[in-house]
């Protein structure tokens, strides 16, 4: 009786905290100073009051999430976004609030914006179905599990795909992603609407082409060796290749150069 007593006690002091503190859908890689940027080009702004900005010339964009403070349920970020372009450099930035659990954004006066979609819960499941969006509900499906790979700021990850559709800020957005599968971090994913751009006023970025994930110092996990491998191999081979033919015909030009004093030797 007093051992079980004991056992009870250890399992409340130790374990019991962490089961109440800690929702499954927190990420435990948060944490003060953690922070992601993507970079893409753009043609322009869609701003949140209807207001459409075209850039004229060719426009790089960054956009960066940082932490800056953190406790148990909440978290604190700084988002950032910079267009430069030979014509303009435009910089905007904003402070939200985050649930860790839900993924929910506020501004500093309590504004809900929204579910974010920077991180998603980690180790779905196929075909499992996340929420991307809360006012309407908007489910995103996990359509693939592990099954491919792309290149990070700490090279190549396994991820998982999330695809959705749905009505988003009065209109129909196809939204989801590539997520790191051992943290759930972004990857590539859509920008259009995401609340923590919404924080800018910005409705949509007007990505051009494709997303970069340009840097993080969150740990992603054990990279994935093969592609580097791969790449390796291909850019080798045309060297190794050439190498041996040079190899081969120094030997072909020597064994020659031996044969010859022996034939006029003979003659």
């Amino acid at each position: 009786m007093m051992r079980f007593a004991y056992v009870s006690l250890f399992l409340l002091l130790f374990l019991g905290p962490v089961a109440i503190a800690q929702s499954p859908d927190t990420p435990i890689w948060m944490g003060v100073g953690k922070y992601a940027e993507y970079a893409f080009e753009s043609v322009g702004i869609w701003f949140l009051n209807g207001t459409i900005v075209d850039f004229e010339d060719e426009t790089s964009a960054v956009f960066r999430w940082k932490c800056v403070d953190l406790n148990d349920t909440e978290a604190k970020f700084v988002i950032e976004i910079t267009y430069t372009g030979e014509k303009q450099k435009i910089r905007l930035s904003s402070e939200v609030y985050i649930n860790l659990a839900s993924r929910g954004v506020m501004l500093p006066n309590g504004t809900y914006l929204g579910k974010t979609r920077l991180w998603l819960p980690a180790y779905p499941t196929q075909d499992e179905d996340i929420i991307l969006w809360d006012h309407p509900l908007v489910y995103g499906k996990v359509i693939d599990v592990g099954g491919g790979m792309t290149g990070t700021p700490q090279g190549s990850q396994r991820i998982f795909i999330v695809e959705a559709s749905g009505a988003i800020c009065g209109r129909s957005w196809d939204i989801g992603g590539f997520y790191d599968i051992d943290t759930g971090v972004a990857i590539d994913p859509s920008l259009d609407c995401e609340p923590t751009l919404l924080a800018l006023g910005i409705v949509d970025p007007r990505r051009s082409g494709i997303i970069r994930f340009s840097d993080t110092n969150i740990d992603l996990g054990p990279r994935d060796l093969w592609p580097e491998i791969l790449d390796f191999i291909i850019f080798a081979t045309p060297a190794a290749i050439l190498i041996a033919v040079s190899i081969l015909l120094y030997r072909r030009r020597k064994r020659k150069g031996r044969r010859r004093p022996e034939i006029a030797s003979q003659e």
